[in-house]
């Protein structure tokens, strides 16, 4: 831009203030009713409950593959400090706006290609198909993955330009690997963005930082290789075409999720192709002008995730027996099923290509003043509608049945010791509540009780089972197969469970377990079985303990590390202030 239109400053702090609102107000209007009601999101994966208790799975120690590790042990840790309905809230809010204002930090000061560019860019960052359809399944830690990734690009190009930033980058690298899927795409950005040939202390530094944030779910996952995987699990969770977009197109575009209730409304229809050529089309004109701005390593980086994000997304619904095949033997495939939960970086290319397009656009419609940027910053919005208000009423707060805190007291006044396990009927994955608007939920009784507890990790898509890899859930699924009550509570009892609880308002009818009910009411009631004189075991080696706990020490010494930054950025701060008022 010529010296001559350059702002007055005073104009630009007004522009870059409406930047930082508009960015705070979209996270409020996507979120909606969450900010007016009490309760709980309760949507698919996403389960917050009052108060979750720790227990051994959430520190690796479960018998199943440890999919919800680390992100359920900060949530049972920060509880105790934070309501759990205020944190639920904050975490979804500071995801959002995360995404939204690391994006436009990166274009505006990363870039160098104004206050306009930055905040189209950061609200097509922010409001997309696949923010919204990982929202809306609940899987808030991929979306804090994706909100981490324009402030690793960032806290890189510092880093590289000589700025001592390695505690920030721990922390952005920390936050983004709350979940093994969101840990591989913020860890491969920043070891793409900062390994450089010779420097071998930074790129050790750099390694350890990457290998302690997930070193938590690699551990678990070696010592519980031996599970294997459903090949089936492919096809089941292939990508989908939307809005009469193929798949190709439609994962392009940024959507393509396996489970057609979370599709917005508006990506089933013609906005779908809409959207596709206003939105894809100047993105792609403005990729020499990208190619030519941007710095090799910014290229390199940009591209290759991008491009890898794309085709894993692709996988399943290209080869799914292919991939389904080698998962059975090679469980870790298994995190690649969901093949679009890796479209963040796709997402992140792509909001840089038309950060170009807006800046070009900016320079012929210079004329048009304040209508072109309002509506210019609006264009994501207006392609997407249906985003907003809580996904257009899908993301409604919820209150638990007061049975539920009856169910918890119960299970404390008899239930006691570490190993003792409940089992949860009826015996499915998901429920639909009435108090929960029959909207379906993963089963949130278990958490919401104080015990360890088995859960059925078996899912049903589109009429067909895919089998889960946890040997304790797929036990207790032969017990209950048995052919009478006794019988299966004689079975169980044998596995070590010592309680029962049968859910009534779930949506399905439980199944029948003979046993001493010892607390019920309307929707749920609790059942002890009968002893047998079964021990229950704590199957661990020293091994995996051991193991366990260096990772985690690694992962809290990491975000130790990350705060120490933090406080000194602080401390540095106060000083400046206390000079300049002197």
């Amino acid at each position: 831009m010529p010296r001559s239109a350059m702002p007055s400053p005073k104009v630009a702090s007004l522009a870059t203030k409406a930047q930082f609102g508009w960015l705070l107000f979209l996270p409020a209007l996507i979120l909606g009713p969450a900010f007016f009601r009490s309760g709980y999101l309760l949507t698919f994966d996403m389960v917050w409950v009052p108060q979750l208790s720790m227990r051994p799975s959430f520190w690796g120690l479960g018998s199943g593959w440890p999919r919800a590790i680390p992100s359920d042990t900060i949530v049972a840790l920060a509880d105790n400090v934070v309501p759990s309905m205020l944190l639920q809230r904050v975490t979804l809010f500071a995801a959002l706006a995360l995404a939204g204002l690391g994006m436009a930090r990166f274009v505006s000061k990363g870039c160098g290609l104004g206050v306009l560019p930055g905040t189209v860019a950061a609200t097509f960052y922010l409001w997309n198909p696949f923010v919204a359809e990982r929202l809306i399944i609940g899987h808030w830690p991929v979306l804090l993955g994706y909100a981490t990734l324009p402030w690793v690009l960032q806290t890189a190009r510092e880093i590289r330009g000589g700025e001592s930033r390695w505690p920030h980058l721990a922390g952005w690298v920390w936050l983004g690997s709350l979940s093994a899927s969101a840990g591989l795409v913020t860890g491969g950005l920043a070891l793409l963005a900062l390994w450089r040939r010779g420097r071998w202390r930074a790129n050790l530094g750099l390694l350890i930082i990457v290998l302690a944030a997930n070193s938590v779910w690699v551990v678990a996952g070696l010592w519980h290789w031996g599970l294997s995987t459903d090949p089936a699990g492919f096809r089941a969770f292939a990508a989908h075409g939307e809005g009469g977009l193929p798949v190709p197109l439609a994962t392009l575009s940024l959507g393509g999720i396996w489970n057609e209730l979370v599709v917005p409304g508006s990506r089933t229809g013609v906005l779908a192709w809409v959207g596709l050529l206003v939105l894809q089309v100047p993105m792609l004109l403005s990729f020499p002008a990208w190619w030519r701005a941007s710095e090799v390593w910014v290229r390199r980086v940009v591209l290759v995730t991008a491009t890898t994000g794309w085709l894993v997304a692709l996988l399943g619904a290209l080869l799914p027996t292919i991939v389904g095949q080698l998962s059975g033997s090679l469980p870790v495939l298994g995190l690649l099923r969901d093949g679009s939960r890796y479209l963040g970086p796709v997402a992140l290319f792509q909001a840089l290509l038309l950060a170009h397009a807006v800046a070009w656009l900016v320079g012929k419609l210079a004329a048009l003043g304040m209508s072109s940027a309002i509506a210019l910053a609006c264009l994501p919005v207006v392609l997407m509608p249906d985003l907003a208000w809580g996904a257009m009423g899908r993301l409604q707060p919820s209150n638990y049945p007061t049975s539920f805190d009856n169910a918890r007291q119960a299970v404390s006044k008899h239930l006691s010791g570490p190993g003792e396990k409940i089992l949860i009927l009826p015996f499915t994955s998901y429920r639909a509540p009435t108090w929960n608007r029959h909207w379906p939920v993963l089963d949130p009784m278990g958490r919401f009780l104080p015990q360890d507890f088995i859960a059925n990790d078996a899912l049903q898509i589109s009429g067909k089972t895919i089998h889960g890899e946890d040997p304790s859930a797929s036990a207790a699924a032969d017990a209950l197969a048995a052919s009478n009550p006794q019988a299966r509570a004689d079975q169980l009892a044998e596995l070590g469970v010592l309680a029962v609880v049968r859910e009534l308002d779930a949506g399905m009818e439980p199944e029948a377990v003979a046993g001493h009910v010892v607390w019920s009411d309307e929707s749920v009631e609790l059942i002890l079985l009968e002893d047998t004189g079964q021990q229950v075991r704590q199957a661990r080696s020293s091994a995996s303990a051991v193991s366990l706990s260096g990772a985690w020490g690694g992962f809290f010494g990491l975000l130790a590390f990350a705060l120490s930054g933090v406080l000194v950025a602080l401390i540095r701060a106060g000083r400046r202030f206390g000079k300049s008022r002197d």
